[in-house]
């Protein structure tokens, strides 16, 4: 034969969990392991946490991102986010910080929103292969403190501007009228 490799035609016993390529390279001779190497280029791999909780009206800490491609330089990889629900996790609140195969990623939700949502990060290498991967966000809800609630539910006054609140003081109502108010007051009493 005039190839490097030849094949023999000897039977190959079955071998649980081996596929018969696996089992075809074993009777091959010509040195080497027998399994070949990838062939052509690699896709890029982005690695992140499976998943991020935080609390509402506040920023995720530092996510690391890990970069990697055989093939290309990391700095010639391009990475974009997708957000499942941008109303819960707008773009304009996520930013990717850093150059180089480590990165940070920061998650700002909407304001006052709270849910879960999944994020999608693609690095793509300059011959159109990608890799990807995902991390479930889930934002909780806080409860709001009684005296923020408090302030912004009865400290606004008719024009909408803040009013001060301290202790007991009761402001004038719309009509201007505290005999009404008063006699409401007694009435409510009886």
């Amino acid at each position: 034969m005039n190839s490097a490799r030849s094949h023999s035609s000897r039977k190959v016993p079955l071998i649980a969990g081996l596929s018969a390529a696996a089992i075809l390279l074993a009777g091959c001779s010509g040195g080497g392991s027998g399994i070949p190497a990838p062939a052509g280029p690699q896709s890029p791999k982005v690695s992140a946490p499976a998943a991020v909780d935080f609390n509402q009206d506040t920023t995720s800490g530092a996510q690391l991102l890990r970069l990697e491609d055989a093939d290309t330089a990391v700095a010639q990889l391009e990475l974009s986010v997708a957000s499942s629900d941008e109303t819960l996790l707008p773009l304009r609140g996520i930013m990717v910080e850093g150059a180089g195969a480590e990165r940070m990623l920061r998650i700002t939700p909407a304001a006052e929103s709270t849910g879960s949502a999944t994020l999608t990060l693609t690095a793509r290498d300059p011959g159109g292969l990608i890799g990807s991967t995902t991390i479930a966000v889930r934002v909780n809800p806080v409860l709001v403190a009684f005296s923020n609630l408090t302030r912004s539910t009865f400290a606004t006054q008719d024009g909408g501007d803040a009013g001060r609140v301290s202790g007991v003081t009761v402001q004038g109502d719309v009509d201007d009228d505290p005999a009404a108010f008063d006699a409401l007051l007694q009435s409510g009493a009886q």
